[in-house]
């Protein structure tokens, strides 16, 4: 007769305890789930273009990661929170870190808020752009397996840019920095959809976009984001999604002068993301 070792018994238990636990899951249905709390790390790709004028010259369109050197993808951690506080209604916070820096050699001249940067010369740049975001979800149609509704987004763009060079004289080596910090609202109207696909599956999905033009600000957001998750347990499982966010800025001013100074900000940022879910 055979007798099973302590090795074997071992993972008889691990396999029964695992069966159950999705055999729980499966009881559980997560388009009804109040509080959701979501902890990922995304591989982030970034695509930015920013000019600032000075208060004397206009600057450059500059294209950060070909010209200054900056790498385009980067692993990044990013955190989101959702409430539903009621069967129709739900709201969602979250933040993503996009922290970049890098030295290079400029091929070609430059401008950044009155500041000259030939070619030839050695830079340092700093570019964090972190993002807020938010939700706000009311369905249209819910049901056991699936709901659908309105989605409008909100957040922020924190924009710090540090631009730094060194000149070399005879005596010594001094150090010209160049910085530029803003905070650029975002807003977009769209449609979203959840499905329940199997017992422990579901898929969600939004898509958005918003025009913006008054006097001398006009900005463009277009926003998208399609998820998978696997629930392992009652209360928790996994989450692989995909998102794009992409913001057209352009914003005059008016110098004490009397003359125009323009911002200019075109960013690009998509992830893909992988992650835990917790649900209470």
């Amino acid at each position: 007769m055979f007798a099973p070792n302590k090795t074997s018994l071992g993972f008889l238990i691990a396999v029964s305890l695992g069966t159950a636990s999705a055999a729980s899951a499966q009881n559980v249905n997560h388009l009804e789930d109040r509080y959701v709390f979501l902890l990922s790390g995304a591989a982030v790709h970034l695509g930015s273009q920013l000019r600032v004028d000075g208060d004397l010259s206009q600057g450059t369109l500059i294209d950060i990661e070909k010209i200054l050197g900056l790498k385009n993808t980067r692993f990044q951690p990013r955190v989101a929170f959702t409430w539903s506080f009621a069967r129709r209604h739900e709201l969602e916070l979250g933040y993503q870190w996009v922290r970049r820096e890098a030295g290079t050699t400029l091929s070609r001249d430059i401008v950044f808020r009155d500041s000259t940067y030939h070619a030839g010369g050695a830079v340092n740049t700093t570019f964090n752009s972190d993002q807020l975001f938010g939700t706000y979800r009311w369905a249209f149609s819910v049901s056991d397996r699936s709901e659908y509704g309105l989605s409008v987004g909100f957040g922020a763009l924190f924009l710090d840019f540090g631009l730094a060079s060194v000149v070399s004289t005879t005596n010594r080596s001094v150090v010209y920095v160049r910085e530029k910090q803003a905070t650029e609202p975002s807003g977009s109207l769209g449609l979203y959809g959840k499905w329940r696909i199997g017992g422990n599956s579901y898929i969600g999905s939004d898509l958005r976009g918003i025009k913006v033009a008054a006097g001398d600000f006009d900005a463009t957001v277009w926003e998208g984001n399609v998820e998978y998750r696997y629930y392992f347990g009652p209360r928790w499982g996994g989450e692989l999604g995909w998102g794009i966010s992409d913001y057209s800025v352009d914003a005059t001013s008016t110098t004490s002068s009397g003359t125009d100074r323009n911002t200019q900000v075109r960013y690009n940022l998509t992830n893909w993301r992988f992650g835990l879910v917790v649900t209470l």
